[in-house]
């Protein structure tokens, strides 16, 4: 078969049969069984427990592990990364066949915005107004404090939706900078399933799992702590 070809196929196996990869929970020898026993591995930068770094199809796969209660170490971190970008992309039902693998329903990480404005003017008592008789003005000045109430009702109640929108756009801008942390992707595409985040570039596509974000958490907190010690500490000699 020309080299050529076969490589084309190889990489169609691996993105219309994604059941068979992009397992998060897989073990160390399970991973093997996916995608092969040529691999690097090096120990745990930070907080995960070791990296391996596959290749399969023209993709390089880097899987991340953490240890589970048992000791036992488990695929928490999934990144699939196109060696060749020139002849093959990322494509949309690429990306949907592997976030599928992981999770049946997704939802995309983006900022909230505001629904638009019901713009009404209050009417002006100065140009309504009929002063034949003082009957019509009471009505008409009574209608125009019951419209300006409505008013201040819906501008309270719109103050207090964007106060709502910005303080969840606030929650997901913090978990979207988590994320390109994490994956050390610069994109705004990115999801989440109730188990598990994913985001993905033209060439790349990073899935972990809720219990990898948990332990950076962990890892972000432990750093923060020793970083505020070293501060309060008074330098030798001083």
């Amino acid at each position: 078969m020309n080299p050529y070809l076969r490589l084309i196929f190889l990489v169609a196996i691996l993105f219309i049969v994604p059941s068979v990869f992009a397992r998060l929970g897989d073990t160390p020898d399970q991973c093997d069984e996916r995608y092969g026993s040529k691999y690097t591995e090096i120990g745990g930068q930070g907080f995960w427990a070791a990296e391996r770094k596959y290749e399969k199809g023209g993709v390089q796969i880097t899987i991340r592990f953490l240890r589970n209660e048992s000791g036992a170490r488990i695929a928490e971190y999934i990144g699939f990364k196109l060696t060749n970008t020139t002849t093959n992309r990322m494509t949309p039902s690429k990306i949907e066949g592997l976030l599928n693998s992981v999770a049946p329903e997704w939802i995309p990480i983006t900022l909230i915005t505001p629904p638009p404005v019901n713009e009404k003017l209050l009417p002006d008592p100065k140009r309504t107004l009929n002063s034949s008789t003082a009957k019509k003005r009471i009505t008409i000045e009574q209608s125009a404090g019951l419209d300006k109430r409505k008013a201040e009702k819906e501008a309270l109640d719109r103050q207090n939706l964007l106060n709502s929108i910005a303080a969840k756009n606030s929650e997901i801008q913090v978990l979207k900078n988590k994320i390109k942390k994490i994956t050390t992707l610069s994109t705004d595409t990115a999801w989440q399933s109730p188990k598990a985040y994913a985001v993905s570039t033209t060439s790349s596509l990073v899935l972990f799992s809720a219990a990898f974000l948990t332990a950076y958490d962990h890892q972000a907190e432990i750093e923060k702590a020793r970083q505020a010690k070293e501060d309060s500490s008074p330098l030798p000699g001083f």
